[in-house]
């Protein structure tokens, strides 16, 4: 057995893991930077013996972002999903990333916010569990309060993680934190 610690001297969390195959680790949350005191999504793969394999910080500039939950897509990239925000006075939008398993390099990045797909004013979306679709694309649940008392939402992209969002449905007066595909691949 081993232990690993990852972070710095401010407000750093693990949020999510998950076992690889080779039974390499993947984590993810956030770290505080210590000079700008800025979010940054934290990524990182350990080995099955406790190696860093790599390990990667999301977000630039003014961003504040978050990783919530992580997923491995059918051609075993990694795709996390959480929070951003574009500076501290802004809204929170969902947060997309696809990243080489093999090196953590990031291969697509996107925000989606709720509030854009029904008009109206800005509202606060975080993701915080994501699922490959056997069907395609990626499943996202989180919560919103783009409804009035807040809610759950599920959301659905591509798997190219492009602006488009397939579908999206709200749930008034719930929150997700999890999800996971059914036996059936429903």
């Amino acid at each position: 057995l081993w232990t690993k610690t990852f972070g710095n001297t401010k407000n750093d969390e693990g949020a999510s893991i998950l076992e690889l195959a080779d039974g390499s680790l993947v984590i993810s949350g956030f770290q505080t930077d210590p000079t700008t005191n800025r979010e940054r999504a934290f990524i990182a793969r350990v080995s099955a013996t406790g190696n860093n394999m790599w390990v990667k910080l999301l977000g630039s500039g003014a961003q504040l972002v978050k990783s919530n939950g992580v997923t491995i897509a059918p051609d075993g990239d990694l795709v996390l999903t959480g929070e951003i925000r574009q500076s501290i006075s802004e809204t929170k939008d969902i947060y997309v990333a696809r990243l080489s398993a093999f090196n953590g390099a990031v291969i697509w990045e996107n925000a989606y916010g709720l509030f854009d797909l029904g008009g109206g004013t800005a509202a606060d979306d975080f993701g915080r569990s994501i699922v490959a679709a056997k069907n395609g694309g990626f499943v996202i649940a989180g919560f919103t309060n783009s409804i009035l008392g807040g809610g759950g939402f599920l959301l659905k992209i591509d798997e190219a993680g492009g602006d488009a969002v397939i579908w999206y449905k709200t749930f008034p007066a719930t929150d997700f934190r999890g999800l996971v595909t059914d036996k059936d691949n429903g």
